[in-house]
């Protein structure tokens, strides 16, 4: 069934951003960017390598810096979102129905790992959108609740208090740092109009929105797959535009390598930082994979 609410919010949300996009000034615009990259950072570095993977660690303050900057990007609190990514890993190759973004959703047995129309449509709409709209199933919500118990004895075992807190105010800490005080901002310190302030702010929260749906759907579909035990690909574009995010095929095969990709000469601003900030001691206990061996890392201190 259709959860009604999300997809009144997700339709309004991308027409006004679509009606005022050609009407936003270059001074919302660039602030909105650097929100934008500043955002996805903390969606891909906090929510994503931290808090779902525990690929590394860090001080308490870098911990909620990254844990507020993933708020504002509006997916969802922590726990809902890592919980969800974290079926999506569990279940990829072995039940599409709790993998909660399946590209494989409406495959038969005779499908390949990318299967030709029309389940490549039906598959593609599913993880890229259909998921998010969909109201969860009780099995779902069952086994989902068991991941989420298992995760606050690991990888939220530090902030499991914090965490219920970001869930428990996570409407009023997301809108307020996404929406009000950067219309806010653009309104009073750069006289923008109305419609120049608000299309800045939507048309950031949609664009990324849309990078980490096509991750799980194009990043599924188009690209190289160094390990074809998984339907996730590498795509560079995709990396450009979600912040390092689209390495997706060696982050199925190594999910709590800190960097997310074989190597830094590749697109990868979030590991990028990661590797900066590790260089000066403000994230520690990072994990490498080691090459060649899914599911073994070296844990350097």
């Amino acid at each position: 069934m259709i959860n009604i609410p999300k997809t009144v919010l997700l339709v309004l949300v991308h027409i006004i951003a679509i009606k005022n996009v050609k009407k936003v000034r270059k001074s919302s615009f660039r602030m909105n960017f650097v929100l934008l990259v500043l955002f996805g950072v903390g969606l891909v570095g906090g929510y994503h390598r931290l808090y779902t993977h525990a690929s590394y660690d860090a001080p308490l303050a870098v911990r909620m810096i990254f844990l507020l900057l993933g708020s504002a990007s509006l997916e969802g609190d922590a726990i809902h979102w890592c919980s969800n990514h974290r079926m999506h890993h569990r279940y990829e190759n072995t039940d599409k129905t709790l993998d909660p973004y399946s590209i494989q959703r409406y495959c038969n047995e005779d499908c390949k790992i990318i299967c030709r129309k029309p389940h490549m449509i039906l598959n593609f709409l599913n993880a890229h959108i259909l998921w998010f709209l969909h109201k969860e199933t009780d099995r779902y919500i069952y086994e989902k609740s068991r991941v989420i118990k298992e995760m606050k004895n690991n990888e939220w075992k530090k902030d499991n208090d914090i965490l219920l807190f970001q869930k428990k105010y996570y409407f009023i800490i997301s809108i307020l740092l996404s929406i009000i005080i950067p219309i806010g901002i653009s309104r009073k310190y750069f006289n923008d109009p109305w419609d120049s302030a608000i299309g800045a702010a939507l048309s950031r929260i949609v664009f990324v929105w849309q990078g980490t749906f096509c991750v799980n759907s194009l990043c599924h579909l188009i690209g190289r797959r160094g390990d074809n035990k998984y339907t996730a690909t590498n795509n560079h574009i995709l990396s450009i535009l979600t912040m390092g995010g689209g390495y997706h095929n060696y982050h199925h095969q190594y999910p709590k390598d800190y960097y997310g990709s074989k190597n830094l000469r590749c697109f990868n601003l979030t590991g990028w930082i990661l590797r900066l900030l590790n260089e000066v001691h403000l994230i520690n206990s990072t994990r490498r994979a080691v090459k060649g061996m899914p599911g073994k890392y070296e844990y350097k201190k």
